[in-house]
């Protein structure tokens, strides 16, 4: 019987975390739709700012691809819609290029468009739109559109470590 109450206890406690995402408030954003059906997915109308650092990696491969990830910092990441228990640690860039050229000069997002710079980093304000989140086999995720970028230090580091985001 002991068991039976344990067990019930730990699928209700499932069933609330898996529910629908937590939107910290006040929120500029609203929940336009949720998915909780084999995967677990809601997507936001309304814009946010949120602090944190664009980085631009090059992948190796016959054909090298860049990927953009927005790293939130901790305050930012807190104050974004999540599920419970899957809190923000990196938001994919649907404009990852966009964003970039949004950020710095000409000749910086030349550089790394080439691909003369492997690992980019650049630190600032970032507007976003269009945010997405979700859970696929336990593993977080986010994304999201950049509709503006507000860097107040151009200092950039292009040769940087890699960010910790699992």
């Amino acid at each position: 019987m002991k068991a039976l109450v344990i067990a019930l206890v730990a699928l209700v406690s499932a069933v609330a975390v898996a529910g629908g995402p937590r939107i910290p408030r006040p929120s500029p954003l609203t929940l336009a739709s949720l998915t909780t059906k084999n995967q677990h997915h809601a997507e936001f109308a309304g814009q946010v700012w949120v602090t944190g650092s664009l980085y631009v990696e090059w992948s190796d491969g016959r054909e090298p691809t860049a990927g953009y990830r927005l790293i939130p910092h901790a305050k930012s990441s807190k104050q974004l819609p999540h599920f419970a228990r899957y809190g923000v640690t990196w938001i994919g860039l649907k404009n990852g290029p966009a964003a970039l050229r949004m950020a710095v000069s000409q000749d910086i997002y030349q550089h790394v468009i080439d691909r003369q710079i492997k690992l980019f980093k650049v630190t600032g304000d970032w507007k976003l739109d269009a945010y997405a989140v979700g859970i696929e086999c336990d593993a977080p995720y986010a994304y999201a559109t950049v509709v503006a970028a507000e860097i107040p230090d151009q200092r950039l580091v292009a040769s940087i470590a890699r960010p910790e985001t699992c």
